[in-house]
This record gives structure tokens, sequence and C-alpha cells, in this order.
């Protein structure tokens, strides 16, 4: 098959957001959060030897008793946000090594379930890790912000790219990039970090039982454990089971040779 016959293909094919690709995505998601929240609270324990407290969101990792330092608070502060750099990173790694449209569709599920746009968008804001990691190197609160910003840019750019790529040669592609991008960060915020939170201020679950968290964190996280198990197989629909895909260095870096597939 030539590859300009290929990408003719993808652009009639437009990813497949179904109902159970979007359990199976919501699912890991949680999941993703929840490894992203014990990144931090397990390097507190590992450095100061007990569990710091935590919500949804609101995590002190660095338990009251422990004597504070610029290294423990450099460690704890970048363990989160480096599990989120190691998935997306791994994701588009995949895209460009898969040959198949499942592995890219796992890439491309790697890329979004771990938020990149919710890293950049914090560190605009005026929040997130990154940016508390860099007001412990930089006294002007901008030159913070800017040197944030500019290294998740970098962190993402190739990551984004090969993301958009993929998806921009299919039909309604860029859309569904948009998408991908901030809907899950817009669903998590509402679902997670407001309402979950909400009912522990009211007292459902709110007890410490386990590693620092509240036994409402523990039964959600069961929960998406298991939806997961049940459902994983259904993100290879995102982009169909036989789509023809071009080869992953012509998606990846635009090389034009007329390279006949067998």
């Amino acid at each position: 098959m030539h590859i300009d016959t290929a990408n003719e293909l993808n652009r009639k094919f437009a990813p497949g957001i179904t109902i159970p690709f979007v359990v199976a995505f919501v699912s890991l998601r949680h999941i993703f959060h929840e490894l992203h929240e014990f990144a931090h609270m397990a390097a507190g324990r590992l450095l100061c030897g007990m569990w710091g407290s935590r919500d949804f969101n609101n995590v002190a990792a660095i338990a009251p008793q422990c004597v504070k330092t610029g290294t423990i608070d450099l460690m704890v502060g970048i363990a989160g946000p480096l599990f989120n750099y190691c998935a997306i990173w791994a994701g588009a790694l995949l895209i460009r090594a898969a040959s198949t449209s499942t592995g890219r569709a796992w890439g491309l599920t790697l890329i979004f379930a771990s938020l990149p746009f919710a890293r950049l968008f914090t560190a605009v804001i005026g929040g997130g890790d990154e940016l508390g990691i860099a007001r412990t190197y930089f006294a002007d609160p901008l030159m913070a912000r800017m040197a944030t910003i500019s290294a998740v840019v970098a962190i993402l750019a190739y990551p984004l790219y090969a993301a958009f790529r993929l998806l921009a040669g299919m039909k309604h592609g860029v859309l569904y990039f948009l998408g991908l991008l901030t809907l899950p960060m817009l669903l998590e915020g509402a679902v997670v970090l407001h309402f979950c939170n909400y009912l522990l201020k009211l007292g459902l679950g709110s007890e410490i039982w386990l590693m620092g968290s509240p036994v409402l964190v523990s039964i959600l996280l069961a929960l998406a454990l298991i939806v997961f198990a049940l459902s994983a197989g259904n993100i290879a629909h995102l982009l169909g089971k036989d789509l023809p895909m071009v080869g992953a260095g012509e998606l990846l870096i635009g090389n034009r040779s007329r390279i006949r597939t067998q």
C-alpha cells in the first residue's frame, strides 16, 4: 500500500471516542491521578520516615514532625510531575515506535490521561508543583513563573506534537486533539477536586487509614482499578482495529519518500 493511500484513508476515519473508550480512559485517568499524589506521599515517607496527609488534591506530603530542608522540598515536589512526564513521554515514544493502530491508541491515551495541558495551565495561573519548585530558586515571582512555563513547554512540545500529528491527519482530528487535551482536566476538576473533596468535608470516608489517605480515596481508587481492568481493551478502539497506518518515521518526522509496504 502506498503511504499516500494510507494517509487518504486515515483522513476519512474519525477517532473512536465511544462510551466504552471513555469508561476505560476515565478510570485510567483516576489511577494516574492517584499515582501522581502517591508519588508525592511516598517521597515524603521515604525522606521523612513518616506519612504526611492528603485529600484528593491538597497534599501535605511532608509530615509536620519532619525537619524540612531544600532537598526534601525539591524531591517531594518533583515526584508527582515526574510521574506525569514519564507517562507522557512513554506515550510519545509508543506512538513513534508502534506499527499498529492499537499501539498508537495506547500512546495517545498515555499522553492525554496524564493531563499535559494541566501541567502548563496551572503554571500559567500561578499554581502547580513545578512553579512551587521554581519559587525556591527564583526570588522574583515573575521570573519563577516564566521559567516554569518555559520548562513545561519544552518538556511537552514533542509529545504534544506527536499526538497532534497523528490525530490531525484524521477526520475532525484537530477537534479531537483539543477535546482530549482539555476536557479530562475540566472533568477531573469538577468531579474529583471539587465534588469528592466536598464529600470529605462532609465527613464521608474522611477517616485516615492507609498511607496518610482518607478511606474515600482508597475506595474510589479500588473502583477505578476494577473498572479499568474490565475495560482496558477498549483503549484500542480509539484508532480503529484495522485502520491502515503510515510508518512511524513518516508520521513523526515527515519523511516524504514513497515507501511501499508489502
